[in-house]
């Protein structure tokens, strides 16, 4: 094992992880050892995946309070309804309108059920320069907030909040009457339940 590794477990040993940032030039099976080295943490940041996207379900179902990962590519929509965490951020993910659309209605249905906030950059079908929101919201009833509109979700990042506008975004329900907000722009999609 790592002598930097080993030293870091020696001095954090038995302390409650808030967030393990797993970012830089760090090599994958550097990643891999401090994955399973420190199992306990409420946060994953990740720059990569650092092995085979099926062997990342076992964090993925962590009950996190956050998941980020910098180059989602190899992550599948499949394991992002799986996720057990309250916020989910995924860069430079190749999820489609259609499994996009696969995900709100999974949703509605009741899948995710901590989830509060989830934003990806992907890849929009034929190499469009943004995704088409007719094909994400297709077979899903919705409401859209007037662009005009001064709503606002308090996102938290790092240390601090933000406020994410979610004018002209589409609000949808589960029958249970929880709410969530659609928001498209370009190649992003966030998601925000209210």
């Amino acid at each position: 094992m790592d002598s930097s590794l080993l030293r870091s477990m020696k001095v954090i040993k038995g302390l409650q992880i808030g967030c393990l940032a797993l970012c830089g030039d760090l090599t994958n099976d550097f990643v891999k050892k401090a994955l399973e080295s420190f199992p306990d943490y409420e946060k994953l940041s990740l720059d990569r995946i650092p092995f085979d996207s099926h062997k990342l379900n076992k964090y993925l179902v962590q009950n996190l309070k956050s998941l980020c990962i910098g180059e989602a590519q190899r992550l599948k929509i499949d394991q992002v309804l799986v996720t057990n965490s309250e916020t989910i951020r995924l860069y430079s993910s190749e999820f489609t309108e259609n499994d996009l659309n696969r995900f709100l209605k999974l949703w509605i249905r009741g899948s995710n059920s901590r989830l509060k906030f989830f934003f990806t950059w992907g890849q929009p079908q034929l190499g469009g320069r943004s995704f088409n929101k007719i094909a994400i919201l297709k077979g899903i009833k919705y409401e859209q907030i007037p662009l005009d509109g001064q709503e606002v979700y308090k996102d938290y990042i790092s240390v601090h909040f933000r406020n994410v506008p979610l004018a002209g975004g589409f609000r949808t329900w589960r029958p249970n009457g929880t709410s969530a907000v659609i928001v498209v722009e370009c190649k992003r999609l966030k998601f925000v339940v209210e």
